[in-house]
């Protein structure tokens, strides 16, 4: 084999272990720091709900632990807007208050469930994983 075949083999080896080694880690390592920014950016809310600073609801600090960042902003300014201008007016400020409640807490319980079936779904295929390699093993 000549040394071009050689170098275009080695060539193909190196592209290859950057498609499935480096770039994973690139990935896995963004979605690491979203993550960790994730939960920075929740614990200060947390922090400014604990002293005052912020005028939220109780049950909106609920939202923020359990709704994905990119989804909350949209999510609370739709509800308050809904509150404001619709249920406050039309049903007064006691109804339209159970009308905020119970749309957050159904709103939590929805993004809860879809957390839990992820979890599942995770767990499920890492106890398949389990079984395989414990079965190649034998």
């Amino acid at each position: 084999m000549s040394d071009l075949g050689k170098l275009q083999i080695e060539m193909s080896s190196v592209q290859m272990w950057i498609e499935c080694e480096v770039k994973p880690l690139q990935t896995r390592g963004e979605i690491i720091v979203e993550r960790l920014a994730t939960i920075i950016q929740r614990g200060r809310y947390l922090e400014l709900w604990v002293n005052g600073e912020t005028t939220a609801p109780a049950l909106e600090v609920l939202l923020y632990f359990v709704v994905p960042i990119s989804h909350l902003e949209g999510l609370l300014g739709d509800l308050e807007e809904e509150y404001r201008t619709v249920q406050i007016p039309n049903f007064g400020p006691r109804a339209a208050q159970w009308w905020y409640a119970k749309h957050v807490l159904r709103t939590a319980g929805c993004y809860l469930m879809r957390a839990c079936k992820t979890a599942s779904v995770v767990a499920g295929a890492v106890d398949s994983t389990r079984r395989i390699l414990h079965w190649l093993r034998m």
